[in-house]
């Protein structure tokens, strides 16, 4: 295990590194959640990139919009209709 001591370190200016990365830690939500679809929408990308090297999508720059495709097709079917398309959030 490492330690580190909790003194100031002139290192860091004069802070006391463990301090001021728990006090970051502690701002940070790691609650963090996934779409329950993320797995069909990270498999569609990867049978696209499969098709892509087994030769049946001829330009890699055809695999952005046929998965962006795919993904809003993901959503609709599994009800997302709050979906924004063509445009930044």
């Amino acid at each position: 295990m490492l330690y580190i001591p909790i003194v100031p370190y002139a290192f860091f200016g004069g802070q006391n590194i463990v301090e001021e990365l728990w006090e970051a830690h502690q701002l940070v939500d790691t609650t963090f959640v996934a779409l329950p679809i993320w797995s069909n929408v990270d498999s569609s990308l990867s049978l696209l990139l499969q098709e892509y090297v087994d030769g049946k999508i001829s330009r890699f720059a055809d695999i952005l919009p046929r998965w962006e495709q795919a993904v809003i097709e993901t959503f609709e079917e599994f009800g997302y209709d709050n979906v924004v398309i063509g445009q930044l959030p």
